[in-house]
């Protein structure tokens, strides 16, 4: 499990190409790396879709078990 600032990083996918590939704007991508906002339920689905899983629920709420499946 990694955050999303890891992945896009690691991966090395600019944050305007991701929030395009989830269907948002590149800013709520920055509102949500920087903590100021935090993504829905429907926005984390598709986080950890996007990202094939290595960014899952537990990366916001740790106190979620077994991320999205």
């Amino acid at each position: 499990m990694m955050k999303l600032k890891q992945y896009l990083k690691q991966k090395t996918v600019r944050r305007d190409e991701f929030a395009k590939k989830i269907g948002t704007s590149p800013a709520y991508i920055c509102h949500v790396i920087a903590g100021r906002r935090n993504p829905s339920l429907d926005m984390m689905i598709r986080i950890h879709d996007a990202t094939g899983g290595l960014v899952d629920l537990n990366s916001w709420h740790p106190d979620l078990k077994g991320g999205a499946k």
